[in-house]
């Protein structure tokens, strides 16, 4: 990339292809930089497909995060009543 503002930069702001560009798309579509790059592997380089993944993924990531707390606060209470269980002296 050149120093000089008239100098324009020619390539395809409707693709997602180097290094840079796939940092800068995780970051303004809340993903990593690993997923964007399966993403291009999965659906192409094309922005506007890869914008659509990312808010899928990050939906599937909230509703499993959703569901891996659920399942933590159950085995709590499940180890509570266990810790709270009276022993019945065979022991």
């Amino acid at each position: 990339m050149t120093n000089d503002k008239n100098e324009r930069d020619f390539r395809d702001s409707a693709t997602v292809f180097t290094d840079d560009e796939v940092e800068r798309f995780a970051r303004e579509n809340g993903v990593a930089a690993d997923e964007v790059r399966i993403l291009i592997e999965q659906y192409g380089n094309e922005r506007v497909f890869l914008v659509q993944a990312a808010k899928d993924l990050r939906e599937r990531s909230s509703e499993r995060e959703a569901a891996d707390q659920v399942t933590r606060e159950a085995r709590q209470q499940q180890a509570r009543f266990h810790l709270d269980k009276p022993t019945d002296g065979n022991g």
